[in-house]
């Protein structure tokens, strides 16, 4: 059976908890449908990347994202990049940067075990639902976009988790996708478009972001074999498998932060981002919704012990 959802208090927000024996999950419905806490009561070890001060700002619609709301785990929609929206009816809206959602409360109630947020765009006509269910070592995840308009709607979304970069951290991603540089930190993997496969960019091997001394980059990988990306914590004998339909999803964003931004307080994280399509901007998207269309998919989260110490190469 799913956990059943309980009330919390988080510093100033209302939150809802989740527990297994395995692992505890963390929503904050009022700071954009933010999964704050990805933990494993096992290890007791936090997943998701916490803010230094234990404050959850709340922001304001059309915020920069700036690394005070960078933590935890983040919808992305209906852009990542800030831009104008393309096409008409609604050529030259503004889009805010890493979308509209992150920065709107979602509404929330909890249905037969599944706590399901919903939330309704401020400059283009959509809904964008989720239930999230968690049980025993797993956490599931299941979206539905609803088109409100009778026009075609270009859409792109983005999962936009932080996770904890500690020593031995090994990212696995099955097969050899194509790997385009979004940026790099003094062109480390090379400049803004170079092409690469997963997971060497020249010398830099991405699987072992803790073996880096310093970097700030954005990868994106296309042409998967396989909808699934595995984080090893080795050193501490755990992981979690992110997994996910590539038939929508049919790009993987990987931000790598080992102290490279900000430079007053650098963070320490990987952005594990599977998305609708490879792209920043709906400049560039090719999904179009039909009026009154909808749009499905899901992320699985699987929590696993991992024998300490080994390589998962």
């Amino acid at each position: 059976m799913p956990s059943a959802w309980r009330e919390v208090t988080i510093g100033e927000h209302q939150g809802l908890t989740a527990e297994t024996e395995a692992l505890s999950v963390t929503i904050l419905p009022g700071v954009g449908g933010k999964m704050a806490s990805f933990r494993s009561r096992g290890s007791g070890f936090e997943y998701l990347w916490q803010p230094p001060d234990g404050v959850y700002p709340v922001p304001e619609y059309g915020a920069q994202y700036g690394p005070e709301f960078a933590t935890g785990f983040d919808e992305c929609f209906p852009t990542l990049l800030a831009c104008e929206y393309p096409a008409e009816p609604w050529k030259g809206v503004p889009i805010p940067d890493h979308g509209e959602v992150w920065a709107l409360p979602w509404e929330w109630r909890v249905v037969e075990g599944a706590l399901t947020l919903a939330v309704a765009g401020r400059g283009l006509p959509y809904r964008l639902a989720k239930a999230i269910q968690v049980e025993g070592e797993e956490v599931l995840l299941r979206y539905r976009l609803t088109n409100l308009s009778e026009e075609p709607l270009r859409w792109l979304w983005s999962a936009h988790p932080l996770f904890n970069l500690t020593p031995g951290l090994v990212v696995h991603v099955p097969g050899r996708p194509a790997m385009t540089v979004y940026e790099s930190l003094g062109d480390a993997l090379g400049a803004p478009g170079s092409l690469h496969r997963w997971p060497y960019a020249g010398e830099v091997d991405l699987a072992l972001p803790a073996e880096r001394e310093l970097a700030a980059e954005k990868v994106f990988l296309s042409g998967l074999g396989e909808g699934r990306v595995v984080l090893h914590y080795t050193e501490m004998g755990e992981g979690v498998s992110i997994q996910f339909p590539q038939e929508t999803l049919t790009g993987i964003g990987l931000w790598y932060n080992v102290r490279g931004w900000p430079a007053e307080a650098p963070h320490h994280n990987v952005g594990v981002e599977p998305c609708s399509e490879p792209h920043e901007s709906l400049t560039d998207c090719r999904n179009v919704l039909a009026p009154g269309g909808e749009a499905t998919w899901w992320m699985r989260w699987i929590l696993f012990r991992w024998a300490p110490g080994r390589r998962a190469r």
